[in-house]
C-alpha cells in the first residue's frame, strides 16, 4: 500500500517527512529551551557568587549604622556606591522593612530616602507601567510614604490589583484620610472583585474606621458583581471596631438577592 500524503505549504509530501520535520521542529525548540536554561543558571550562578560578598559587607554595615550608631549617617554612607552595591542595598532593605518595626522602620525610611526611592517611585506612578507602578506602590507602603491622592486616583485605578495597592499605601502611612480616601479607592465606580490581598486591604481600612466602607457599601451595594457583594459581607463579619449609627439596611436586602451564595454570606 503505498504511504499516505499531507499537503504541506501548498506541495504534497509523504506523510512520514511531514513526521520526520515534526521531529526536527519540536527537538530543536527542546534544545534551545535547554540551552537558555541552562545558560541563564550559570549566569544568575555567577551573578550571586560575584553579589554575595557585596550583600554580606552591606549586611553587616547596615546593622552596624541601625543599631550602633546614634547617627547612622545613611546619605554620607550611599553617596558613592556603585550601581550593583546600590542594588544590593535595595534588595536587604525591602526584607528588612517587611521584618521590622516602629523606630527601626523609620530609619530604614530615612536610608530609602537617602537612596532616592521615595523620588523614584513617585515618578513611576506617573510615567511607568502597570507592573512598574504596582512595584512603586509596595515600596511607598513599605516606606510609609504617603502618595499625593490625585496622582493615585489619576493613575492607579484602572484594576482592582492598583486600587488595592493605592489604598494600602495609604493605609502603611497612616495618613488622615486613609479609611475615606482608601474606601473612595477601592469602591468608587466601575470596581470589579479583589484578590485576597484586596480583601483584606478592604478589611484593614475598615477596621480602622467602618463608617465610610458603610456608606459606600450602603450607596452602591446593588451595582455591584456577586463575588464583589460576597466580599463586601465577609469584611462586615470580621470587623470589630463599633460601626455605631451605620447603615446596615444593604445587609438586609442582601438577605433576598438573586444570588444564593450573597444570601448565604448575609
Amino acid at each position: 500500500m503505498p504511504i499516505p500524503s499531507a499537503v504541506l505549504i501548498g506541495s504534497s509530501l509523504p506523510l512520514s517527512r511531514v513526521l520526520t520535520i515534526g521531529v526536527i521542529v519540536l527537538g530543536s525548540l527542546l534544545l534551545a529551551v535547554v540551552v537558555v536554561t541552562i545558560g541563564y543558571s550559570l549566569w544568575a550562578a555567577r551573578r550571586r557568587r560575584r553579589r554575595d560578598p557585596i550583600r554580606s559587607g552591606l549586611r553587616g554595615e547596615l546593622l552596624d549604622r541601625l543599631y550602633g550608631r546614634d547617627d547612622p549617617a545613611w546619605d554620607e554612607w550611599v553617596a558613592g556606591f556603585s550601581a550593583a552595591e546600590r542594588d544590593e542595598l535595595e534588595s536587604l532593605l525591602d526584607v528588612y522593612l517587611r521584618e521590622l518595626d516602629g523606630g527601626d522602620v523609620a530609619s530604614l525610611a530615612d536610608l530609602g530616602a537617602a537612596l532616592e526611592i521615595d523620588i523614584r517611585s513617585r515618578r513611576a506612578l506617573v510615567d511607568g507601567d502597570y507592573w512598574e507602578r504596582l512595584h512603586a506602590l509596595v515600596w511607598l507602603s513599605l516606606l510609609q510614604e504617603p502618595p499625593d491622592r490625585d496622582l493615585l486616583e489619576r493613575h492607579c485605578t484602572d484594576t482592582p490589583r492598583e486600587r488595592a495597592a493605592a489604598a494600602r499605601a495609604l493605609y502603611a502611612a497612616k495618613t488622615d484620610d486613609r479609611a475615606t480616601a482608601g474606601i473612595d479607592l477601592l469602591l468608587r465606580g466601575n470596581v470589579a472583585a479583589f484578590s485576597v490581598f484586596g480583601v483584606d486591604t478592604l478589611y484593614r481600612v475598615a477596621e480602622d474606621d467602618p463608617l465610610p466602607f458603610f456608606e459606600r457599601a450602603a450607596a452602591d451595594f446593588e451595582t455591584w458583581e456577586p463575588a464583589l457583594q460576597r466580599q463586601a459581607l465577609l469584611v462586615v463579619r470580621h470587623l470589630t471596631t463599633v460601626a455605631g449609627g451605620a447603615d446596615l439596611s444593604w445587609v438586609i436586602a442582601a438577605l433576598s438577592n438573586p444570588d444564593p451564595r450573597v444570601r448565604s454570606a448575609a
